[in-house]
């Protein structure tokens, strides 16, 4: 095949290539569906991560009606009974909320929190019943966005055009935030961007999972670019290192750094995970991707001031954060079978606060740290049928992106944006930011449905 032929004829795994049988797979309508169905959740988070609990029940809504739409489209429905995997999901999924519900209720004797009694109350092992019973709705809010994902994707074209629909949002989006950010429009963060969610932390994690994303779109076009001519393939290149720059800018200005080290570490990983996944191990391939995290790591360690004076407040963050992870750690062990109940974090922070704590405390609303917000909340019975879902999803996607002859790039980029998100949740908190759980959400749904169903995509 010649190079002419090649640019203008071969199938272009992106996505975004002139291959007229894919456009037939997928058409406008299709995309135009993954596009509603993604616009929602940027604009959230334009809209302050819909970080209040009337806007996050509107979103829960909102993710329930997405998959009633999607259930509308044929093509998905004869995709659920194919999904592999989906019934040991849902049992875990179960699980957890089964324990919730446990928690509304007195549970096993010792178990219900002492509050109840001293307020006179019939009691429960939940501090705030309603808080519970808010956050079990958000879950299965959560769980519609999983699956209609993982329908979406069951079909290998379907999954590399949601990943691509899921990257340009992203851009789109990114490009308000700094547009917001230079221009004076952005409210909160306090100098740094914050993309409207009122935490420039948060702001990173969600860049840092499209930056993983626009790295492996990258790399893609670097592989299928190889033999295209000379100004074909700049033209291919830079058509993929546009949205990637822009994503990284914009993560700069977020002064976040752990965000932007678990951002590195993912980035790495792809790279490395792309490398042996390539025929003949493509070292060339590494050495790119390790160039490019490596100029990446100078830019933002050396030539950003805004990063290097929030490594030299480090001392002082870290400070706050042990007096956070202490107070909310003891309440764990307080509790540590059941826990205090979902979303009853603001209860249980406002009944440990003490004098000595008073000015770390008092203006949080998470623990900085999504594991043992999870253990404190959930206890170890809840925590870990969650936890277990989590580590099932990712690891059956890992396992299967070795297996797809076309398009798995796109799954490694999913897989690997995960660890942004497990990293950086170490020490933030964006995994309590409703916009940013939903957007996990479909992420991981998307990674698990991708390509299983064969022969019509």
């Amino acid at each position: 095949m010649s190079r002419r032929r090649r640019a203008q004829g071969a199938p272009n795994a992106s996505g975004f290539g002139p291959s007229p049988s894919r456009r037939a797979q997928i058409g406008w309508r299709g995309t135009a569906l993954l596009a509603a169905a993604v616009a929602p959740l940027y604009g959230a988070h334009l809209l302050f991560g819909a970080n209040q609990p009337m806007a996050a029940q509107a979103l829960t809504a909102l993710c329930g009606l997405i998959l009633i739409v999607g259930l509308t489209v044929p093509r998905l429905r004869q995709a659920l009974p194919e999904l592999k995997g989906l019934w040991p999901v849902a049992g875990l999924f179960g699980l957890v909320l089964a324990v919730a519900a446990v928690t509304l209720g007195a549970g096993p004797p010792g178990a219900a929190h002492p509050i109840w009694e001293w307020a006179g109350l019939p009691p429960a092992i939940s501090v705030n019943r309603s808080a519970t019973l808010l956050a079990m709705s958000q879950l299965l809010g959560l769980a519609a966005l999983f699956v209609f994902g993982a329908l979406t994707a069951s079909q290998r074209a379907w999954g590399v055009r949601f990943a691509t629909v899921i990257l340009l949002g992203g851009v789109l989006w990114a490009a308000i935030a700094v547009i917001m950010f230079l221009s004076g429009a952005q409210i909160g963060s306090w100098g740094r961007l914050g993309g409207g969610l009122l935490s420039s932390n948060s702001a990173a994690t969600m860049l840092g999972i499209l930056t993983v994303l626009a790295t492996g779109w990258l790399l893609q076009a670097l592989r299928e670019s190889r033999e295209l001519a000379g100004p074909d393939r700049v033209s291919r290149i830079s058509f993929a290192v546009a949205p990637l720059a822009l994503l990284v800018f914009a993560l700069i200005l977020t002064g976040s750094r752990m965000g932007t080290l678990a951002t590195l570490a993912g980035v790495l990983i792809l790279g490395v995970w792309q490398a042996f996944a390539e025929p003949g191990r493509s070292w060339r391939t590494l050495g790119i991707a390790a160039g490019v995290t490596l100029i990446a790591a100078v830019v933002v360690g050396l030539g950003n001031d805004l990063v290097l004076r929030r490594v030299a407040a480090l001392d002082q963050d870290v400070d706050v954060r042990s007096v956070i992870f202490a107070v909310h750690w003891r309440a764990f062990l307080d509790a540590p079978l059941w826990g205090s109940g979902l979303g009853s974090f603001t209860d249980v922070n406002s009944y440990l606060m003490s004098a000595e704590t008073y000015e770390e405390l008092w203006s949080i609303r998470a623990t900085h740290n999504v594991y043992l917000q999870w253990l404190q909340e959930a206890g170890l019975i809840g925590s870990a049928p969650m936890f277990a879902l989590i580590g099932l999803v990712i690891m059956a996607a890992a396992l299967r992106a070795g297996t797809l002859s076309r398009g798995s790039w796109a799954l490694r980029a999913l897989v690997a944006a995960n660890v942004v998100v497990l990293v950086h949740g170490l020490t933030d908190f964006a995994l309590q930011v409703p916009s940013i759980a939903a957007m996990w959400a479909l992420l991981l749904g998307v990674q698990f449905g991708f390509g299983q169903v064969r022969g019509r995509g």
